[in-house]
């Protein structure tokens, strides 16, 4: 149960945090973006789509390294929740679903920032 409470109290409130600012890094910048030069009528989806991750990884370079390390660290997560074992007890193994369900909802979120600030389309 040690890694449990350990990933419980200490790794997914640390995990969350770091997302959260992400989070709050992505919304500014996509905002300073509303500020900026403004496309033509002519502008496709997609090209407004590049527009605004080229500005966002030019405002804010460590965006992807910063996504890759929160990625990495839940993946860390999972893992260290998926290792933990149960030897049958019913209560561990909801803690697990549980925890494993937290991680997923924060990889989630975190893929919804790392297609935002995806590859530059072809």
């Amino acid at each position: 149960m040690d890694t449990l409470d350990q990933v419980q109290n200490k790794t997914i409130p640390k995990l969350e945090k770091k997302l959260e600012q992400l989070e709050v890094t992505m919304e500014v910048a996509k905002l300073n973006c509303v500020d900026g030069p403004s496309l033509d009528e002519k502008t496709t989806t997609t090209e407004e789509e590049e527009a605004i991750k080229i500005q966002i990884l030019t405002q804010y370079p460590k965006m992807k390294t910063d996504l890759s390390g929160l990625s990495y660290n839940l993946d860390k997560a999972a893992a260290k929740i998926d290792s933990a074992r149960s030897d049958g007890e019913q209560e561990v193994k909801a803690r697990k679903k549980e925890l494993s369900n937290i991680i997923v909802g924060l990889m989630d979120r975190a893929d919804v920032l790392i297609a935002l600030c995806g590859e530059r389309s072809q």
